[in-house]
């Protein structure tokens, strides 16, 4: 009788072990998933609100850019599939995004956007630039600099890399993106 409950409690241990090492597992996915999201999210430290300015509106100002910066991050993933298949950004068209991802509606370049669930889009053979504007006027980009793209050195950035900025005057379309000011996190208003 001790044979066999001796070989039921050898038994069960792997079982805890297995349980404990995926859960070890999953506090570490968790964690990395948290530092991905600060280091493409940035600072998000909440603003305060200007004197006069109730401060349930400066917190509906943060959604807001909250929710653009999102678009641009779903966006730029679509994109960055088709980078990844063509090996170009050359033949990234607005429909073919669209396809991708039916909720936002992709633009060319050129084209001013002024609704947080449109995005335009401007490409060339390794770059791609693209901008959507939040509710309250704020038009924020998102620079995704391949190697061997010309922006890098027009620019000045430091390498290829992912690059964010934002501006609250002036058009809002990939094609006119502000030249100075890219951060590799998005920037606060």
């Amino acid at each position: 009788m001790s044979e066999t409950q001796g070989s039921t409690t050898a038994g069960a241990r792997p079982k805890k072990r297995r349980g404990l090492l995926f859960a070890i597992l999953g506090v570490v996915v968790v964690g990395a998933a948290i530092a991905a999201a600060v280091v493409v999210l940035g600072d998000r430290t909440p603003r305060t609100s200007p004197p006069g300015e109730p401060a349930a509106q400066t917190a509906t100002t943060a959604v807001a850019d909250h929710s653009s910066q999102v678009v641009l991050v779903r966006a730029i993933h679509d994109l960055r599939s088709q980078y990844t298949y063509l090996n170009t950004y050359a033949f990234v068209t607005p429909p073919a995004l669209e396809k991708l991802d039916p909720m936002l509606t992709f633009v060319t370049g050129t084209t001013n956007v002024d609704h947080t669930s449109f995005v335009s889009v401007a490409t060339d053979q390794q770059t791609a630039t693209i901008a959507t504007r939040s509710p309250d006027g704020t038009c924020w980009y998102l620079l995704d600099a391949e190697p061997g793209s010309p922006v890098i050195a027009q620019d000045q950035l430091p390498g290829p890399a992912m690059y964010f900025n934002m501006q609250s005057t002036g058009s809002c379309n990939g094609a006119t993106a502000p030249t100075t000011h890219w951060g590799q996190t998005f920037p606060q208003p």
